[in-house]
């Protein structure tokens, strides 16, 4: 059930929506606007409102760590997730690979999957999710080395700008044993192709 507190933030970006759409001069009373502020309201809440999913309990439960002797690389290809540009609000459809090499510690797989979406919520740059990632695998599991991959295609070059239809920007963080050694590195990266 909703809280309180959910309900009047919905309400409020759904009255400033409602006056957005008047000032370009759209009828409210439209039968295909009539919700769309209530829509749009939800909408942002649920993508970027941070309060409501960014917490130290909830990332704490994410790197629930196990002890292993496993010390090779673990590749974790192509997650699907999307964030929104903070400068033009657009849709980011991220395509994200994550690779490490335990050092003692592991988390499940699946909580990389979790992690990636997890710093990806909100109005983020691609970079900033990247160098998330890596900090965090990095603090939390102590690896040999990470490294991390996001392919992003930005809604913002897309209709904005260049209109380019098939343009997507790719960025990569390295950590430990992934940057320094280019075999490492080369291997993580042979993976991801």
């Amino acid at each position: 059930m909703p809280s309180t507190k959910s309900k009047k933030k919905k309400a409020l970006i759904a009255s400033h929506m409602k006056e957005i759409l008047k000032v370009l001069g759209y009828s409210i009373t439209n039968e295909h606007l009539r919700e769309t502020p209530k829509r749009v309201a939800r909408i942002f809440y649920e993508e970027l409102d941070t309060t409501r999913v960014k917490s130290k309990k909830v990332l704490k439960k994410l790197y629930s760590v196990t002890k292993t002797s496993y010390d090779s690389m673990i590749v974790f290809r192509n997650h699907k997730t999307q964030t929104r540009c903070p400068h033009h609000l657009e849709r980011v459809e991220l395509d994200i690979s994550i690779g490490y090499i335990p050092n003692k510690k592991l988390i499940g797989l699946s909580k990389l999957g979790r992690i990636a979406d997890y710093f990806s919520q909100g109005l983020m740059l691609q970079e900033e999710i990247a160098e998330s990632i890596a900090n965090g695998l990095q603090q939390a599991l102590e690896p040999k080395g990470v490294g991390v991959c996001i392919k992003a295609e930005h809604g913002c070059i897309k209709c904005r700008g260049l209109e380019s239809k098939d343009s997507d920007v790719v960025t990569s963080v390295m950590r430990g044993i992934f940057l320094d050694d280019l075999s490492t590195r080369t291997e993580f990266l042979q993976y991801l192709k």
